[in-house]
């Protein structure tokens, strides 16, 4: 589903009081603590959504609910925050004719006043809200956005995701840092350094680059290295609103920008053909080399491959080189969709050691590099990165690229990893 994704937000408020103010967690002394503060997060770069199945079993504890229009409403139960009281439940009403709705509350409160149950969007494939709810903490509450989206296709089950995080600076070592936490499995909890995501702004250049791949994105557990000093979180206030720093032993080099302008990590690696491919002796065969991440299970990987072999056969002998990287593990899935795509250009099999130097987190990602190996572009697909080649190597053989057709319109999306 698209995090972009905006919806009337639907504002419900707690009818039970949150538990007593006892403060964040006390950290050590040796340790450095820094305040943060509450802020929106629809816009960061990733979500990772929460499965929540649903039943036609309603809670014992919902003390009267919505006068529904379908006869089988269906509910779910979450929990939010720290405090003592943090469960939720959640309706969805689908009647056959009508308009869908979807109703959440606080566990033991009353579903027919938590709002007016409006979804903020509905489509042919589901239906999309943004809800704001006060988290209850020991601390207090705070007020916090989710996204709740249902797939018509997954009729058990709905989707959420925070759109909520702290922002704050820190200072290490003398070093100002901006940095952003995010709750990953959406339970309004920091202080689980497992699942959860610390964003800092380590080249101090103002701006916070969230995505999975970028060098300023971390585990909270994870030791990072922060201009050739090593820190880990202590520990995170349950709120969010305190975090603690403290130098680690962990032997942790600087993580690299992956972004243009940057050097691209070098590799040797085994081709799908059994021979060596050398990417720095590959560059220096050409101008530019285009490497494409890809598996034989992705749809939109395979969308992109007649956009992928018209610029081979337009820039082979122009100034551009092409890698595939199969992340495929069965050579023999690998070869199919290299030969059934009539993939002219040479790949590598089983590139997981290649896509982990690139922090590959989802394909199709497709990266231009030039000679010396900096990169010039990163993620461009279809008409986007045609563009870019023109620019940079012009016209090409067009003969060429005539020939191969056009296809049809490449698959959207992106697939996970492994």
């Amino acid at each position: 589903m698209p995090r972009s994704a905006v919806a009337t937000a639907v504002v419900i408020a707690m009818a039970a009081a949150a538990a007593v103010n006892a403060g964040p967690k006390s950290l050590d002394a040796d340790v450095s603590a820094f305040e943060l503060r509450p802020r929106e997060a629809s816009n960061i770069g990733y979500y990772r959504p929460v499965m929540l199945k649903l039943s036609e079993e309603p809670p014992e504890q919902v003390k009267s609910k919505p006068k529904f229009q379908s006869p089988k409403p269906l509910y779910g139960t979450f929990r939010l925050g720290d405090a003592e009281e943090n469960q939720f439940v959640l309706a969805i009403d689908e009647p056959a004719s009508g308009t869908p709705k979807i109703y959440i509350g606080p566990m033991g409160g009353d579903l027919s006043h938590a709002g007016p149950g409006r979804w903020g969007r509905t489509t042919s494939g589901g239906s999309f809200a943004v809800v704001t709810i006060d988290v209850p903490y020991k601390s207090g509450s705070i007020s916090s956005k989710l996204c709740f989206y249902r797939n018509k296709r997954q009729p058990d089950c709905v989707f959420y995701y925070r759109q909520y995080a702290r922002e704050g600076e820190v200072t290490l070592d003398g070093k100002r840092y901006r940095l952003l936490l995010l709750d990953d499995n959406s339970d309004g909890r920091f202080d689980d350094l497992k699942h959860g995501t610390l964003i800092i702004d380590l080249n101090q250049d103002g701006t916070l680059e969230a995505s999975p791949d970028s060098a300023e994105y971390f585990q909270l557990g994870e030791p990072f290295n922060a201009n050739g000093k090593v820190w880990e979180v202590e520990s995170v206030s349950p709120d969010g609103l305190r975090i603690g720093f403290r130098r680690s032993a962990a032997n942790v080099p600087i993580k690299a920008y992956l972004t243009p302008g940057n050097p691209a990590p070098e590799f040797v690696a085994k081709g799908l053909d059994g021979q060596t491919i050398d990417l720095k002796a590959e560059a220096a065969k050409s101008r530019y080399v285009l490497l494409d991440f890809w598996a034989s299970w992705c749809s939109p990987c395979r969308g992109e491959f007649p956009t992928l072999q018209r610029a081979y056969v337009r820039y082979k002998d122009h100034g551009l080189t092409m890698i595939g990287v199969s992340l495929d593990s069965e050579h023999s899935k690998a070869v199919d969709a290299v030969s059934g795509s009539k993939l002219n250009y040479r790949h590598v099999f089983d590139g997981h050691a290649v896509a982990k130097l690139y922090r590959v987190h989802s394909i199709p990602l497709v990266y231009l590099l030039d000679s010396d190996l900096k990169i010039v572009s990163k993620g461009l697909r279809g008409p986007e990165l045609d563009k870019r080649l023109r620019q940079l190597l012009g016209a090409g053989d067009e003969r060429a690229a005539a020939a191969i057709g056009h296809a049809g319109t490449a698959a959207a999306g992106k697939a996970s990893a492994p």
